[in-house]
């Protein structure tokens, strides 16, 4: 009843399904007997929300949401201040600040691991830090990745504790962790839509055939373990059900790119190109999703990954306390780093990396990530 009532004051310039996961993040906001962490939990998914809102003033999306979680709601004078409805505030300081409230109430990376975070496809610009959602643009052909759902790559490492440090600078977040890894080589993007099998297909001949040199590389490598770690690299690790994938999940995948034909970098003739989608539907409703508008790379540690479409080779993937994926970082060249995004990287997705670091006994490193 309250979705119903809630419903008839959604405007028409809403599509209906986000117009329903608008009302429903906000009766998460309002419901008294869910925990707080399913309260800041809708914050992280309220903010992502509004970037499929048309808005006249592209501050009331944040203003709304953020005033929805403080109403009766006694705030310290940390958070009042990045909360502080004020419309002469720029646009990028209203996110940079609505961004870190979020990441301080969850205590987490959660949001971070989303296309609204990262890098932009063209430059840095904008005066946006690239860790603030840029909850003003759509996201209409950028899906988010499954993966977060079940992912924790910094399994091992304590919770973060300097999320709310604005020492170095308001647009300058700190995040503790260490590099896991460094991009080797990556593809290109695949941009197409869901219905371009033969696009899709020629993107996934390019991504086999770069994961097949990377055997090459890797003389005393297993050819079986190298065309899993493909399969479940192509589907994000998920399978249908939002649960990671088992061997038996990814089997017929493995068996197609096993027997795959590549000649000048697409597939022969003789292969059925919708034998490839057809198998996908089969194994991961997110396969495609997942790879659409993002990069296939190998590792300098010879692991295969699916990243954002901004990352490029010699980009860093790091493990930060309280993120659930690796992150792909890049130095600025003044001792910061730019985030790029989050990113599937096989072998690494459930605290592997950490046990690793901690066997080389290493210290921790904090990023200034602007």
């Amino acid at each position: 009843m309250w979705l119903g009532h809630k419903y008839q004051y959604i405007t028409n310039e809403l599509n209906e399904c986000t117009g329903w996961a608008c009302a429903i993040y906000m009766a998460k906001f309002h419901e008294n007997i869910i925990s707080q962490q399913h309260v800041t939990q809708a914050l992280d998914e309220m903010i992502l929300v509004t970037q499929d809102f048309k808005k006249a003033e592209l501050r009331d999306g944040v203003y709304a949401v953020l005033g929805l979680l403080t109403k009766n709601n006694p705030l310290d004078d940390r958070h009042a201040a990045l909360l502080k409805v004020d419309y002469a505030k720029p646009i990028p300081d209203v996110l940079r600040d609505a961004t870190r409230y979020a990441l301080i109430e969850s205590g987490t990376l959660w949001l971070l691991g989303w296309p609204g975070c990262g890098l932009p496809d063209e430059n840095i610009g904008d005066g946006f830090p690239t860790w603030a959602v840029q909850a003003d643009q759509s996201l209409n052909t950028k899906k988010p990745q499954s993966v977060q759902h079940w992912a924790w790559a910094c399994s091992g490492l304590e919770p973060s504790s300097l999320l709310a440090d604005t020492s170095y600078g308001l647009n300058v977040l700190l995040g503790e962790g260490f590099i896991a890894d460094r991009a080797l080589e990556t593809t290109t993007t695949w941009d197409g839509c869901f219905s371009d099998c033969e696009g899709y297909c020629r993107w996934l001949a390019l991504a086999t055939k770069l994961g097949r040199q990377r055997y090459k590389q890797e003389t005393s490598g297993d050819p079986e373990d190298n065309y899993l770690s493909m399969a479940f690299t192509f589907m994000a690790g998920g399978t249908t059900s939002g649960r990671p994938a088992q061997l038996a999940d990814v089997a017929g995948f493995r068996d197609y790119l096993d027997n795959l034909s590549i000649h000048d970098d697409t597939l022969s003739t003789g292969d059925k190109m919708e034998q490839c989608i057809q198998e996908l539907r089969k194994t991961s409703h997110g396969a495609r999703a997942d790879c659409r508008h993002r990069r296939f790379f190998i590792t300098a540690e010879g692991r295969m990954g699916i990243g954002p479409r901004s990352m490029r080779a010699d980009d860093l993937i790091v493990i930060l306390r309280g993120g659930r994926l690796p992150f792909i970082l890049r130095g600025n060249g003044a001792g910061g780093y730019w985030l790029v995004g989050g990113a599937y990287v096989h072998g690494i997705m459930n605290g592997e990396a950490v046990q690793e670091w901690k066997a080389r006994n290493e210290p921790e490193k904090i990023f200034h990530i602007v």
